[in-house]
């Protein structure tokens, strides 16, 4: 019976091993693979303008060009994703490895857009148009694929006159590591890593290079190399690591600073400030006093060039063109260079300027030439006797307010001290961003004193108290006589 069960035993045994032998092989087939998700990086792009300033449409072009480590293997680059700050790498692809060439991609701004920092995706060519720029990108194989990434300093179209753009000239190094995925049977990008990357010639100390070799790149000493992994949060960096962050993708970023200079004449100047005074009585010789105060954009005032608004003819130097002359269409009688009453910093000493300036009747104060987005304001002082009002475009355009006013022999400030904005904006016509919007005319109406020293614009109300007066002195007089007619005769 025991000999009987042992044999049985061994058997159910056998039988229960072979039956796993088949079922976990079965089991793990059925199992489906798990597919790898594809990095997405992206490359932003960012316009510096002074706010107010009118862009046209423009693209701009960035290029992806293949690197290798500098080694003397040239094997594929293959390995973790971690690239300390001190690999160096050189142009040019592995020997062994197909190349996985990223094409040119474009961000394109739309004309008009309006903000001072204006942000655009770059997108990959037509008909995909992703704003992934690893997207239509076949990698050959498993590794890491590097890639230096630059921003072509060329506008499309090119840009007009009175333009200026300063490019970014900052270079990323780009590592694109692509794991095998057993769904899709082919190489998928899993992750990347960009860094600030620095371009050294092979005659540096310490830098020798190879005698075929043009340049070394690597990352910048104070440059963080980016994690680009999809699904960590970019908050904490990684311990250990001081040169490396986690971060969200498209964290390429080029930004270019660009500025617009309005190019007006004497007639048709960027700013102009004119004065008028109404009424029969008003002294038309009479000066009246105004403070203008302008901020030219700091984007301007960084430029490594002498910006454009400054003339050599205006005395302090560095001042903006200043200039009084007559009405329109009367005879142009500029005031030399050191005009009386001009104050303000020199060009180099600040972006605020303080222009003080006395005009009469039919006189005005033009600014020529200014950049788009200079913020401006004007305080003409009270004068007694007269109310004043000012009319204010900008662009072209009839501001919210306008005409503005004051009481009688008050200040007036345009915009007001207390508004929000309390600054207008110097701004161009039209998409051309020609001259000749941006006007102040402040006029002021003379309100007269009569000899006796009654202001004439208040007779209609002593008319009507004379009356009145007169009225009730007829009353009293016609009850007094009333009384004496009724009093008993004696």
């Amino acid at each position: 019976m025991k000999k009987y069960f042992s044999k049985l035993t061994l058997a159910i045994v056998a039988a229960v091993v072979l039956s796993l032998g088949v079922a976990i092989p079965a089991m793990a087939a059925e199992t489906p693979p798990v597919a790898l998700v594809p990095v997405e990086v992206g490359l932003t792009k960012v316009i510096d303008t002074p706010a107010g300033t009118t862009v046209p449409a423009m693209a701009f072009t960035f290029t992806f060009e293949q690197l290798r480590r500098n080694v003397d293997d040239t094997t594929a680059i293959v390995g973790p994703p971690a690239v300390p700050p001190q690999s160096a790498f050189v142009p040019g692809v592995p020997a062994g490895t197909t190349a996985a060439p990223i094409e040119n991609r474009v961000a394109s701004f739309p004309a008009n857009m309006s903000g001072a920092q204006l942000t655009w995706q770059a997108h990959t060519p037509a008909p995909s148009n992703s704003p992934n720029i690893l997207a239509d990108v076949t990698f050959p194989h498993a590794g890491q694929f590097v890639y230096l990434v630059r921003e072509t300093p060329v506008v499309n179209p090119a840009l007009g006159d009175n333009m200026t753009m300063v490019f970014d000239t900052i270079t990323y190094l780009l590592i694109v590591t692509v794991d095998n995925c057993p769904v899709a049977n082919a190489p998928v990008a899993v992750s990347a890593t960009a860094g600030r990357a620095v371009i050294i010639q092979p005659s540096q100390p310490g830098h020798p290079g190879t005698p075929d070799i043009d340049e070394i790149i690597t990352l910048s000493p104070d440059g963080k190399l980016t994690n680009i992994t999809p699904g960590i949060p970019g908050d904490p960096a990684i311990p250990g690591e001081d040169e490396r962050v986690l971060v969200d993708p498209s964290q390429m970023v080029f930004t270019n600073v660009f500025t617009r200079t309005i190019v007006g004449t004497l007639e048709n100047p960027a700013l102009e400030v004119s004065k008028y005074v109404t009424g029969p009585q008003a002294n038309l010789t009479l000066p009246f006093n105004f403070t203008i105060v302008l901020t030219i954009p700091e984007q301007v005032m960084n430029q490594n060039t002498p910006p454009s608004w400054a003339f050599p003819t205006v005395t302090p130097p560095g001042l903006p063109s200043v200039t009084t002359v007559a009405v329109p269409g009367t005879a142009i009688t500029p005031v030399p260079p050191g005009i009386a009453g001009v104050t303000g910093a020199g060009a180099g000493d600040g972006p605020t300027f303080t222009v003080t300036v006395s005009l009469t009747h039919g006189q005005r104060i033009a600014f020529p030439v200014l950049p788009e987005g200079t913020t401006w304001s004007v305080l003409e002082t009270g004068t007694p006797r007269y109310v004043p009002s000012a009319a204010v475009n900008v662009g072209g355009t009839p501001v919210t307010g306008s005409p503005f006013s004051a009481t009688m022999g008050e200040n007036l400030r345009v915009p007001a001290a207390d508004a929000t904005p309390n600054t207008f904006q110097i701004r161009g016509v039209g998409d051309a961003a020609a001259a000749g919007g941006n006007v102040a005319a402040f006029t002021n109406t003379h309100v007269p004193i009569d000899d006796t020293g009654l202001v004439i614009a208040s007779m209609p109300v002593l008319a009507v108290l004379l009356g009145a007066t007169v009225l009730l002195a007829m009353m009293v007089a016609s009850r007094s006589r009333q009384r004496i007619e009724q009093l008993p005769i004696a």
